[in-house]
């Protein structure tokens, strides 16, 4: 009878103690779900909203996923001192989806350092340059029709690693929280592409786009700055 209560406590205090560690766990998950932070972000990359939660761990992380979107089509006309026009026709898109960490490693934790990867589901940067009244230059005459079309547009990567700092609690301790960051985005090198109809056809231009596109390779990182609202769920 000893031996079977001995056995019996045995197994209770197993029991019970498996039973302790999953409340646990289940307490800091439950815990992590009300912190459960909904941001609406205005920043170089356009607009967009995240959704970002404290991960469980000895250390204070956050884990954060994303979108963003800007679209510029506004045309634009440029007039040369010799009153010719010049016509620019630009469609931007950039859609981003992102997967963040940031890590708070102060005390008060505030100040919080990130990295992680963006996904450029839609990425278009193309201008169509045109000259409706036809242009003068040098005191040469060039028609319109002569002037013919220009089309530029630059790709980069659609994978794009990301770093950068900012100031923000990992979860409001009100309802309400604003967060600043800074940080950029490596595109990789940029890819130029073009095409001319009309007299730039007749010209060495289009040879010298290798090395223009050369002369690009350090545009390959885009700076960020944004400013989000944030709201905690719970």
């Amino acid at each position: 009878m000893k031996i079977f209560l001995i056995n019996t406590y045995l197994f209770l205090m197993c029991f019970l103690s498996e039973e302790s560690l999953a409340m646990t766990t289940d307490t800091s998950f439950a815990g992590a779900i009300k912190k459960t932070v909904i941001g609406v972000n205005l920043s170089t990359q356009g607009i967009g909203g995240t959704i970002s939660m404290v991960i469980p761990s000895k250390v204070v992380l956050v884990g954060e996923v994303g979108y963003s979107f800007f679209k510029y089509t506004k045309d634009i006309n440029y007039r040369t001192p010799e009153e010719s026009d010049i016509f620019f026709q630009p469609d931007i898109h950039q859609h981003i989806v992102t997967g963040m960490i940031s890590w708070y490693p102060f005390k008060k934790r505030l100040i919080y350092f990130k990295s992680g990867i963006g996904y450029g589901i839609r990425q278009r940067y193309f201008v169509r340059v045109t000259s409706p009244t036809g242009l003068l230059l040098g005191g040469v005459e060039i028609s319109s029709e002569d002037f013919g079309q220009v089309d530029l547009a630059v790709q980069w990567s659609r994978l794009m690693p990301y770093v950068g700092v900012g100031i923000g609690r990992p979860s409001p301790k009100k309802k309400l929280g604003v967060s600043f960051n800074v940080g950029c985005f490596y595109m990789g090198s940029p890819k130029l592409l073009a095409q001319f109809e009309g007299f730039l056809e007749s010209t060495t231009l289009d040879s010298q786009i290798a090395v223009i596109q050369k002369n690009m390779k350090n545009y390959s990182y885009f700076p960020v700055l944004s400013v989000s609202l944030r709201y905690r769920i719970k």
